[in-house]
């Protein structure tokens, strides 16, 4: 195997000092490190079978928004805390007592989308409010997810893709 390059090995270096698996991401030298879309891994590793379901399902329904954004450089990165709470807009279902936090909280994740819109210089705005009725659409076909049938046949091809985006955004990001 060839020998590494000094830099790069350095840099490998200094990643692995910086943070801790337990750590949330925080910016390394004025650089925030996030996710231009969302972890595949974060998505599939839910405790729950309904969970798994609710975050594909919002990812296939907001997909073409979250790819639109990616067009237009420079791409706000967004940290696990806020693609979680993105992709689990569906499933969470609030009580009574937590209606008032679950509504500013589709809200917040609202103008969060429409911020990175602006960011973009794109035009348009986002509106969460009947995301449960919107339809579920994977390469043109309406398609039922849910945790009864959650097949490595649909799955796959969907983290697949995002694993792809997922390493284009990276080498772009490096190249900047």
């Amino acid at each position: 195997m060839p020998p590494s390059l000094p830099m790069w090995a350095r840099a490998s270096r200094h990643v692995g000092e910086q943070r801790q698996q337990s750590q949330p991401h925080k910016a390394i030298h004025g650089l925030f490190s996030g996710y231009a879309i969302p972890d595949p891994n974060s998505l599939v590793s839910a405790a729950s079978p309904d969970t798994v379901a609710g975050q594909l399902r919002v990812w296939l329904k907001l997909r073409d928004v979250f790819l639109y954004r990616l067009r237009a450089p420079p791409v706000r990165v967004l940290g696990n805390e806020d693609w979680r709470s993105l992709l689990t807009l569906e499933t969470h279902q609030p009580t009574a007592t937590q209606e008032t936090k679950s509504r500013e909280r589709r809200k917040n994740m609202q103008d969060l989308l429409t911020k990175c819109l602006v960011e973009s210089n794109m035009q348009g705005s986002v509106n969460l409010s009947n995301l449960s009725a919107a339809p579920t659409c994977w390469r043109d076909q309406n398609i039922r997810i849910d945790a009864s049938n959650l097949s490595p046949r649909i799955i796959q091809p969907i983290l697949l893709e995002l694993c792809e985006i997922g390493f284009r955004q990276d080498l772009l990001a490096v190249d900047r």
